[in-house]
C-alpha cells in the first residue's frame, strides 16, 4: 500500500524503479527455469 501511494504521488519517478521491482524477479524466474532446463536436455 505505501509502495503504491508513492508511484501514486511520484508517477514518473518511481516508473522505472517499480519497473525494475515487477520485472527483474520475472526475469530471474525465467532465466533459472531455462537453465534448469537446458541442464535437464543436456544430461537426460
Amino acid at each position: 500500500m505505501l509502495l503504491k501511494l508513492c508511484i501514486d504521488s511520484h508517477p514518473i519517478q518511481h516508473f522505472w524503479i517499480s519497473f525494475a521491482v515487477f520485472s527483474v524477479p520475472t526475469l530471474l524466474l525465467q532465466f533459472a527455469t531455462f537453465k534448469s532446463w537446458i541442464n535437464y536436455n543436456l544430461f537426460c
